[in-house]
């Protein structure tokens, strides 16, 4: 059978080493038609984003109306990326996604509420970022509930890592910020650890533990509410660039 080149995550650069798995799921009808009818309008190329984010919007959208451009890494299903984006419109956000089901989920929300400053790109977040212009400096990145990876033979596939902290650091702006959130303590350690080891950010508003607090404007995600469920604990950074 033949495959909708749509349905599937766009290649990056070659690496041996990957923070995902691209899982296989079968698509519903209501994913087919998403992706069919409107997946043009709101997926773009990684050569688009990394050339000119802003042009992919409408002028109602992204700095130019006082808003800010903002990165989500890893969106699964889509539900905080686009109750984020219909809370602030003026407002440009960009998602990175490789998993298919959840690319066609957020277009068929974002049509259906009518949710216009959402684009979608889909291939590895470390080639978003490295491939990502200094001319477009990015006012603030979501990684939200990223893979654990909790095997230690895995760790290394992690994506929070001092490469990655360095490449995310050179894209941000001035006072910039990086959001993480994760259910899974020994990956909130490992980012706290990374974190500081780095030193180019500093946690905003921390706790007793060395964790900020959670933002109030931050949704709650398919993910989070699976890992409260299973009595996971969340822990958050919310770093801002130095």
């Amino acid at each position: 059978m033949e495959v909708d080149e749509r349905w599937l995550p766009e290649s990056g650069a070659p690496r041996s080493i990957r923070s995902f798995v691209v899982r296989r799921a079968r698509m519903n009808q209501s994913h087919k038609n998403a992706l069919r009818e409107h997946g043009d309008r709101y997926i773009v190329s990684l050569t688009d984003i990394a050339g000119s984010p802003l042009k992919q919007f409408p002028d109602t959208c992204g700095p130019r109306a006082g808003g800010r451009l903002l990165l989500e890494i890893g969106f699964g299903m889509g539900h905080a990326t686009a109750d984020l984006a219909a809370a602030r419109p003026t407002d440009a956000y960009i998602g990175v996604e490789v998993y298919p089901p959840g690319v066609a989920r957020l277009i068929g929300d974002l049509e259906e509420r009518e949710i216009d400053n959402v684009r979608i790109v889909r291939t590895d977040a470390v080639d978003v970022i490295a491939s990502w212009s200094d001319e477009w400096p990015v006012d603030g990145i979501h990684v939200f509930f990223p893979d654990p990876w909790p095997k230690k033979r895995h760790h290394k596939r992690r994506l929070i890592q001092p490469s990655f902290l360095e490449s995310v650091h050179r894209i941000l702006r001035e006072n910039g910020y990086l959001y993480l959130v994760t259910d899974w303590e020994d990956y909130a350690r490992h980012m706290k650890e990374v974190t500081a080891g780095f030193g180019g950010f500093v946690i905003e508003d921390a706790d007793p533990d060395g964790y900020s607090r959670p933002r109030d404007w931050r949704p709650t995600t398919a993910f989070e509410r699976k890992g409260l469920s299973r009595g996971h604990a969340i822990r958050e950074l919310f770093l801002r660039k130095r």
